[in-house]
């Protein structure tokens, strides 16, 4: 089975969360076989910093929107844009 690399945008719930925390955050609500590969942050405005997200998926059906879902359910993350999806 392949494997697809997703590229996330993950938006803050509020200025005081740091990029740290949400990489903290993302990582441990990753399904098994899903692996945070990089992560940087990413400056919006007025104090609001994105953080960039690289997550390697394992190839099957339903598996992006089910990582997608988990991490906007975090508490500390108010929005999840997808960037780009692509097979390595």
């Amino acid at each position: 089975m392949g494997k697809v690399l997703m590229i996330l945008r993950i938006m803050p719930s509020s200025v005081e969360i740091k990029p740290e925390q949400l990489k903290e955050d993302v990582e441990k609500v990753l399904p098994e076989g899903c692996r945070l590969v990089n992560a940087r942050p990413f400056p919006i405005a007025f104090g609001i910093v994105a953080l960039d997200t690289y997550i390697e998926v394992p190839e099957e059906e339903g598996i992006s929107e089910k990582v997608q879902n988990m991490i906007k359910n975090v508490e500390s993350v108010s929005e999840v844009q997808v960037m780009t999806v692509t097979r390595v």
